[in-house]
């Protein structure tokens, strides 16, 4: 008999960490010291920082100093002074293969395909400028899917981008997708690869936005 777990989902939440520490916060569950620091890395990761916040967030932040989160240790834990060999071969393969696409007049989107770091991939597209980032990591018969998109995005969407996106392309293109309006992940078919143009423009497309390539660099090409 398969034994089925309770899950939470809240795609208005602003990082992943802020859910467990609100479970946390709300129980009155005492969390050790050391997990209260990753916990608040993981919404300072997020969040860029708390760049992209608001009241109940800060909140929970508030709540894990309180608890003794070191604020410190969870910054520096997070700005690298050295990047390993093997995440700048990952950034400039995802650098040399990316596709940047317009959404409508205002945003930029960039596609890439890269087998490791994505998130690390993804975070220097969106401080690069892009407004809607999404890397693709081919895994036997699917395709991994990690969305990654800015703060004005959401901010000028008013919904949780990331997730509906995710959740969009799993549904299409014969997968799963989910996560919160920032940042957000999808499993989908390989074989729909040849799709995923078209299902973002759908996604756009209804929400009034005509997504146009700019240029489509290599990541097709890579992925199939």
């Amino acid at each position: 008999m398969k034994r089925c777990g309770p899950s939470i989902y809240d795609p208005e939440s602003k990082a992943t960490s802020a859910i467990l520490a609100e479970v946390f916060m709300l129980t009155e569950y005492v969390v050790p010291r050391d997990y209260a620091t990753l916990l608040l890395a993981g919404i300072l990761f997020d969040t860029r920082f708390l760049r992209n916040t608001d009241s109940r967030l800060l909140k929970i932040a508030a709540w894990l100093i309180d608890s003794g989160a070191d604020f410190e240790k969870a910054v520096s834990s997070l700005v690298q002074q050295e990047v390993s060999y093997a995440e700048r071969i990952a950034r400039l393969r995802s650098l040399s293969r990316m596709g940047i696409y317009s959404i409508g007049e205002k945003y930029l989107m960039t596609v890439t395909c890269v087998g490791a770091y994505e998130s690390s991939s993804l975070r220097y597209s969106i401080e690069a400028g892009s407004d809607a980032a999404i890397a693709l990591a081919p895994r036997d018969r699917v395709i991994r899917v990690t969305v990654r998109v800015s703060s004005r995005l959401v901010k000028d969407l008013g919904t949780p981008v990331a997730a509906e996106l995710a959740r969009y392309l799993g549904e299409s293109l014969g997968g799963s997708g989910g996560g919160h309006e920032a940042a957000a992940g999808a499993v989908i078919s390989r074989d729909s690869i040849r799709s995923l143009e078209g299902v973002i423009a759908e996604f756009f497309g209804v929400r009034g936005f005509k997504v146009r390539a700019l240029d489509r660099g290599r990541w097709f090409e890579e992925c199939v």
